[in-house]
């Protein structure tokens, strides 16, 4: 039986008994989410449930209920009933057998039967520490100078691993402030993002294929945090300590989550494949939707059907044996985009270079097709829900 289905078995019935039904699976290099939603007066709730294998913390499960508290709260939902699996540093519970995983999901599923209904329809968000009882999830902080704390406590931590501040920008009530570390066919950045009187922290890394890792838990603290995980704070002070936590997990486990990330030639697309995908795309659409049967540019759904079959089929080959089938196929994907949604192919250079479809649906939005395809064909991805996300206009459009 695979994870998924496990999953399935055992959470669905409970998350089905309160309205939320199975939205799918999202796989990466460090684990798997599986997701279960239900919308209630307006505002979207979900159980997530998440499985990590990541080097220093472990294999992990976890499960949060999103959309508490009139859709404004995060609960880490793996805590609510003492297990013998929590080994209480940090979030989620620990494992080391597929028996161990069953007995795991047994026991979060007696948490959704037992204590879902009354933590989705909380009124307020469960205080924690020093927070006092009117607090408000989201309010602006008066007189917060971000940057200059940001530049001073983390700013060394952050260079003793070759990082060097990149700047700031700012929409709104939303502020980022990144520190990034360059290598030739790559580049890694710590990135903050603040909310009113949330902040985020995230390790990244561009370029040969994406990924990142939400650093906020790395090391476990009693921060309250929101349902899109920024840790909150009512004041200055409590910013500048949270700010040290964040620079305790840079110092104690960045390093580790940079290693961990750092991408290796097999398997990513480098400059080489991405302008090849852009100087020929036209004539490798051709070859390859006559080489595979792929003329029909009508049925979208078919289509993109059929590439993740011969994803499927090609999946377990070394790399170099499907690299040109890999850009042959992001070629036809590309060009049914094109299509169907509008866009051009474009090639950008900057601190990697990339062949985008850029303007889909006669918008900003843009894809890098190749990074796409190479994804389903790595991370061995089943769903062609992957694929077919980048057709709609809107999250529910339907893609024939």
């Amino acid at each position: 039986m695979t994870r998924e289905q496990l999953v399935k078995d055992i959470i669905g019935k409970e998350a089905e008994n309160l309205g939320f039904s199975y939205q799918g699976c999202e796989k990466s290099i460090y684990g798997a989410m599986y997701n279960y939603e239900r919308n209630r007066c307006g505002f979207a709730q979900t159980i997530l449930i998440t499985t990590t294998s990541i080097k220093g913390i472990g294999k992990r499960i976890g499960m949060d209920f999103l959309g508490c508290a009139w859709g404004n709260g995060n609960i880490d939902a793996a805590k609510l009933m003492e297990s013998k699996y929590d080994d209480g540093k940090m979030p989620g519970l620990k494992f080391n057998s597929e028996k161990e995983i069953k007995e795991i999901l047994e026991h979060l599923a007696r948490i959704i039967r037992e204590k879902a209904k009354e933590a989705f329809e909380l009124k307020e968000y469960p205080k924690i520490k020093v927070y006092e009882e009117n607090t408000i999830l989201h309010k602006k902080v008066e007189n917060l100078n971000a940057a200059k704390w940001i530049k001073q406590i983390i700013g060394k931590e952050a260079e003793q691993l070759g990082f060097s501040y990149g700047g700031s920008d700012r929409d709104g009530h939303t502020r980022g402030y990144t520190f990034l570390h360059k290598e030739e066919e790559y580049e890694e950045c710590i990135d903050f993002t603040i909310v009113d009187n949330g902040i985020r922290m995230l390790f990244m890394r561009y370029g040969m294929g994406d990924g990142d890792i939400e650093a906020n838990h790395l090391l476990a603290s009693n921060y309250i945090t929101d349902a899109g995980g920024f840790i909150l704070f009512n004041n200055e002070q409590e910013f500048k300590e949270v700010l040290e936590h964040l620079a305790r997990i840079i110092r104690e486990k960045g390093r580790e989550a940079f290693d961990l990330m750092k991408p290796t030639k097999e398997g990513y697309p480098g400059k080489e494949m991405q302008w090849k995908l852009y100087q020929e795309h036209e004539e490798l659409n051709q070859k390859y939707r006559k080489l595979y049967g792929l003329e029909d540019t009508e049925s979208t759904a078919g289509l993109v059907h059929q590439i993740m079959k011969i994803i499927a089929e090609n999946r377990d080959k070394e790399f170099k044996a499907v690299e040109e089938l890999l850009i042959g196929l992001s070629a036809v994907y590309g060009d049914q985009l094109i299509r169907k949604c509008g866009g051009r192919w474009e090639w950008r250079e900057g601190r990697f270079s990339q062949c985008w479809i850029a303007g889909l649906h006669g918008n900003g939005q843009g894809i890098i097709p190749l990074n796409e395809i190479m994804y389903c064909w790595r991370e061995k991805v089943d769903r062609i829900e992957i694929l077919l996300v980048n057709f709609r206009r809107i999250p529910h459009d339907t893609v024939i």
